[in-house]
């Protein structure tokens, strides 16, 4: 018998074959493809279905389409693909903004059952007299000098029927029992506390002279405003006595670069 003309080729060997096999046959379908092309003008004008006159190809032979930036180019318009996609995207795009569309009126019943909705803004106060602002500002931020302050509290002292705007002193027995630093630490705070009560006889002076017959508002106004200076005055020492008491807390390469602010809405 003739021997076989693959006798004796591997597995391996076989599928290799038949596999160029396969190629060349792709490749000479690949050189026999027809095109689409379009049959007139005029038709271009119509759906892309109809625009389109196809040469039907022998049944053993693939088409091959267009490419999409040359079927853009020939019609005008972007593949039919393209405009599924783009339509897509706007429908998503309007679904989006339904989603984002607010809620119809809740029944009033219902949103009683969420409860009472609280901000968290600040709340502030109608403004005052922008000179007066600006005076009690500066008190705030720097407080009274200490010859001013002196005079004032020399000025307004305790009305004789208000012996409780006095600030107590501590028992004698009870300073016995405590240390030195709790001495000097309530002797600071019998300070602030005495202002406090000679702010509140400044204001007790504006109140009487405004009872009078025939008030003298010029007087009243100085009256007040030495009150105001008394509590800015006292504002501003608390914020010193908290920046006193935190400054020991904080790491020192931290802190210096604080120490020398002024307050704003922060106390540092």
């Amino acid at each position: 018998m003739p021997k076989r003309k693959h006798e004796g080729e591997s597995k391996e060997e076989r599928y290799a074959r038949k596999l160029r096999k396969y190629e060349d046959k792709l490749e000479r379908r690949r050189k026999n493809r027809q095109r689409i092309l379009y049959s007139s003008e005029e038709e271009l004008n119509n759906t892309l279905e109809d625009d389109l006159e196809i040469i039907t190809p022998p049944d053993n032979v693939d088409l091959e389409i267009l490419p999409r930036s040359s079927l853009e180019r020939v019609t005008g318009e972007p593949p039919v693909d393209t405009a599924v996609e783009n339509t897509a995207a706007e429908n998503e795009k309007g679904d989006n903004a339904d989603d984002a569309a607010p809620v119809s009126d809740i029944e009033p019943e219902l949103l009683k059952a969420l409860g009472e909705f609280e901000p968290d803004a600040e709340e502030w106060g109608d403004n005052v007299q922008e000179d007066i602002a600006k005076r009690f500002q500066l008190l705030l931020s720097h407080g009274l000098k200490k010859e001013a302050k002196e005079e004032l509290t020399k000025k307004y002292l305790i009305p004789r029927n208000m012996p409780l705007a006095k600030a107590p002193t501590l028992n004698p027995e009870i300073a016995a029992m405590l240390t030195e630093s709790f001495r000097n630490r309530d002797k600071r705070m019998l300070n602030k506390q005495e202002q406090l009560g000679r702010a509140l006889s400044a204001l007790s002076n504006a109140m009487t002279a405004l009872l009078k017959k025939n008030p003298d508002l010029p007087e009243v106004i100085r009256i007040l405003n030495d009150t105001g200076k008394l509590l800015a005055d006292s504002h501003f020492s608390e914020t010193e006595s908290r920046r006193a008491m935190i400054i020991p807390l904080v790491d020192k390469s931290l802190i210096e670069s604080f120490k020398d602010r002024k307050r704003d809405t922060t106390l540092f």
